[in-house]
């Protein structure tokens, strides 16, 4: 009797893909591969998603000789089909972006924002920021990096664990939408399920407008007159005014030197970026001489320390009353931990009030044999955005930044490099809320500062501490628990302290780039795709 061995469940539901897949590699069989002499010759680069397809689709375009960029382009528009609760053409985001060229990290954003008139929706910006990262650094064809999603959309695509969640979780907000409802339920009007298929034929016309006439068609052409049109219909103020003064602008990152290596975090409106930024200047040159059982309380410090100094410096706008360098400075990281003792919990030190912003973000990380590497969240807002779709589109609106719980401001892009020769040694993103931010820190902290190997690291058991009087734990962590009480904390275990997608090349992208290493958190339902 013969056995046949079942496939893994990725695998089934990834075979749709091949007709999508190979539609891509056949937009882009012109496009030269040129070898690289500082890579092996195998090596072709890596994508990390929160979604299987999309990290497949992204590597699929490194194997067609795509950068980085291209692939993360990919990416995020299969997203746009596969995870629509956290990135879609109505949406925005932020990339960081490495050039090897130039030795250059630079901050593209792309944050969907309010429009001019008071509305409840946000100007959708993720068309217009991919197509500035794709005129950056892109290498293919933009309709060769368009097409997979538009295929996905088009033609169906089984509905993925990270998607699926997802509708668990908020499904039911989209009962009072009747497209939203049309687009995400069966037939007999139940939410979608895992292994269902999705199929968003709206969306798929959008995409091919896209392909075809390329980034500008929805803020200056036909398609934008159709987007206007239908998102009035559903109660937006969107007007054609809007859509023309979506920009995609270049920003410096938020700075942190390491040693050798120069480790970038997103810019405001990201806010959690230059929070992280400021709790990673903090720990870095601590990190090594502290000991195991005092890194719990080093950490919960730090997290309150950068939280607290948060409320000095957001202005209501979501920008920062000082300059950007000054808020990672070393003089300001020195003042901020300057009162840290090892023995004990700060206790003159007053919590902010706890603010829960938007915690529905999607991301994509890839690096490319040429050196290139980048790292991209994305966001409605709020997760599935105001719940309501564009009629005639498949576009689910994007929430209007609030101030408070909805907006741009966790977007988690992280990218770190050699400062003297460029090479990439870390990008991440992170979702889960400000939890997710701090886990990924300390992901950082393993494998940068630590040298630990990238899959010990992300698996490390987290710790978190939201100023509330209690430090949360993941109940896997043990040892550390006693040194958190003994020094005046009380603890609360979790079952989960955000998701974390990262890349890690220990010696650099060139030197040893058979050594990188790409991984999705086990804690989420993403996807690495490697070497």
């Amino acid at each position: 009797m013969s056995l046949k061995r079942k496939q893994p469940a990725w695998r089934r539901q990834c075979k749709p893909l091949l007709p999508v897949i190979a539609l891509s590699l056949f937009l882009g069989a012109c496009t030269n591969l040129q070898r690289n002499e500082g890579v092996p010759p195998g090596f072709l680069g890596g994508v990390v998603a929160d979604e299987p397809r999309a990290a497949i689709i992204g590597r699929s375009i490194l194997s067609a000789g795509g950068s980085a960029a291209d692939a993360a382009v990919a990416a995020a528009f299969a997203m746009t089909a596969t995870l629509p609760s956290r990135a879609g053409l109505g949406g925005g985001g932020m990339c960081l972006m490495y050039d090897p060229r130039l030795n250059r990290v630079e901050a593209i954003d792309f944050v969907a924002r309010a429009p001019a008139a008071p509305s409840a929706a946000a100007t959708p910006a993720m068309v217009r920021g991919l197509g500035i990262v794709f005129g950056r650094q892109g290498k293919l064809r933009w309709e060769q990096l368009v097409a997979p999603g538009e295929g996905l959309a088009r033609f169906g695509a089984p509905v993925s664990r990270a998607f699926a969640l997802d509708l668990e979780a908020a499904g039911p907000a989209l009962a009072g939408d009747p497209a939203a409802r049309r687009i995400f339920s069966r037939p007999d009007g139940a939410l979608l399920v895992e292994g269902d298929t999705l199929v968003q034929e709206d969306l798929s016309t959008v995409l091919a407008a896209v392909r075809s006439r390329g980034a500008g068609d929805l803020y200056q052409g036909p398609l934008a007159d159709q987007f206007v049109a239908a998102a009035m219909g559903a109660g937006a103020g969107i007007t054609a005014a809007d859509l023309q003064a979506v920009t995609a602008t270049a920003r410096a990152s938020a700075l942190v030197r390491y040693d050798d290596i120069a480790v970038h975090f997103a810019p405001p409106p990201a806010i959690a970026g230059v929070t992280s930024a400021q709790a990673f200047a903090m720990l870095a040159p601590r990190w090594r001489r502290t000991s195991v059982e005092e890194r719990p309380h080093l950490l919960a410090e730090a997290d309150l320390r950068a939280a607290l100094d948060r409320s000095r410096w957001l202005t209501p706008d979501m920008s920062t009353n000082a300059p950007l360098g000054d808020l990672v400075g070393s003089q300001r990281i020195d003042s901020l931990i300057g009162s840290y003792r090892s023995g004990a919990r700060a206790t003159d030190l007053t919590p902010p009030a706890p603010r829960a912003f938007n915690p529905a973000t999607a991301g994509v990380v890839a690096v490319d044999r040429e050196g290139g590497g980048v790292a991209c969240s994305f966001t409605l807002n709020e997760m599935f955005g105001l719940g309501r779709v564009a009629p005639g589109t498949g576009m689910l609106l994007a929430a209007a930044p609030d101030g408070a719980t909805r907006g741009p401001q966790m977007l988690t892009p992280v990218l770190g490099a050699m400062a003297r020769t460029g090479r990439i040694v870390f990008a991440s993103t992170a979702s889960g809320g400000w939890p997710g931010a701090s886990a990924q820190v300390q992901v950082a902290l393993r494998t940068v500062v630590e040298r630990r190997p990238l899959e010990e690291s992300m698996d490390f058991a987290r710790i978190y501490n939201p100023g509330t009087g209690s430090v949360q734990a993941e109940e896997a962590l043990q040892g550390p628990l006693p040194g958190l009480t003994a020094r005046g904390y009380s603890a609360s275990t979790v079952t989960n302290l955000g998701q974390v997608n990262a890349i890690y090349c220990p010696d650099g992208l060139y030197e040893n780039a058979e050594a990188c290493q790409f991984r999705a958190d086990r804690r989420g339902a993403g996807f690495a795709v490697g070497p």
